[in-house]
């Protein structure tokens, strides 16, 4: 008997009449559901509207985390350290002007520090920041991957959520300056302010002997914990807005160059990107955290009463005091450091 006529469209279901398979179906055999091309290989439905979705790649985790970001610090800090020099400088110099603002740009802070201590002279307070740089971006990357791990098997999310990747940034980042940027801050920028001292007044001429030397003087709380609210705030802060940004923007740039997304051009241009935000947003908190620290941060009684004394001496612009080099250290801290942390996780898991 003749076939009824057509149905109305409905939504696809479970096919009723697949096409045939094995050595039975012949190439290019046809069922009311799909067809079948050379080779035995199933066509979309004809009332299929797209063919299944690509799967997601996964995030790559490295096994070692703690020990790839110890390495990319240590490499990062060496390379930038002059810039967060002339930064801190002009924060100092800031502190003790009538008005609240550094009279000196980074071109006569560099000329002036070479003239007068050589070429070296850029480097003076990088052993601090050297000898806690491996701490300190272990302690980052490896709370970070181990958070992220930890949250998205129980559930919390996926690696590629941007909420779940700004917690556990802000996570790290509150953990990383607690434990480690507060006290290696203390130390240099105690160093470098003492380094302004006449020679016959300076206490602290040497970074080891300045370890206990410092605490002993100054109390530890004083000594190494000074400014810490406001450090554990900007680096928590700082770190939900690189790890987030950087997640995402590895994806457009990715796109915008035609790369693939695991090339250090993409890695270098996403850490950037989420540096130069992260210092725009946070370097009134570095200002006041440069101050707390000082040898006359005891003067302050908390970082609010910090915050409006430089407020009132110089308005906004003495909270941005410093601005320039740290906005171009950071985009190369944070370029540097996610490429060198993604480049050595590699080279070391090859190991396992």
């Amino acid at each position: 008997s003749p076939d009824p006529s057509p149905s109305p469209k409905r939504t696809p279901g479970p096919c009723p009449n697949p096409p045939l398979a094995g050595p039975a179906a012949p190439a290019g055999a046809e069922g009311r559901c799909g067809a079948r091309r050379p080779g035995g290989a199933t066509m979309p439905a004809s009332g299929d509207t797209k063919a299944k979705a690509k799967p997601e790649a996964e995030r790559y985790q490295p096994k070692a985390p703690f020990l790839s970001g110890a390495l990319a610090g240590g490499l990062e800090i060496s390379l930038t350290f002059p810039l967060e020099f002339i930064k801190t400088e002009q924060q100092l110099r800031a502190a003790a002007a009538a008005d609240g603002r550094s009279q000196a740009g980074m071109v006569d802070i560099a000329r002036a520090t070479v003239r007068r201590f050589g070429p070296q002279g850029l480097y003076r307070g990088l052993p601090p920041w050297l000898f806690f740089a491996f701490p300190r971006s272990a302690v980052r990357f490896s709370v970070f991957e181990h958070s992220l791990a930890g949250a998205t098997a129980l559930g919390l999310g996926s690696a590629a959520d941007p909420r779940l990747t700004a917690a556990c940034g802000f996570l790290s980042g509150a953990v990383e300056a607690a434990s480690v940027m507060t006290p290696m801050q203390n130390v240099q920028i105690k160093l470098m302010h003492d380094a302004h001292r006449p020679a016959a007044e300076r206490r602290y001429p040497r970074f080891f002997a300045s370890l206990w030397q410092i605490p002993r003087d100054l109390g530890v709380v004083e000594g190494l914990f000074a400014g810490m609210v406001p450090t554990v705030v900007k680096g928590a802060v700082n770190s939900m807005i690189r790890f987030s940004i950087y997640e995402r923007a590895k994806e457009s740039v990715a796109r915008a160059l035609g790369a693939d997304g695991d090339s250090t051009a993409v890695h270098m241009l996403s850490g950037a990107m989420a540096g130069g935000v992260s210092a725009y947003v946070t370097h009134p908190i570095d200002t006041v955290k440069a101050q707390m620290m000082s040898l006359h941060g005891g003067s302050y009684g908390s970082s609010l009463e910090c915050f409006l004394s430089v407020y009132r001496g110089g308005g906004v612009a003495a909270l941005y005091c410093g601005i320039t080099p740290r906005v171009i250290r950071v985009c190369m801290e944070v370029a540097l450091q996610f490429a060198l942390f993604e480049k050595i996780s590699r080279i070391i898991d090859g190991f396992f």
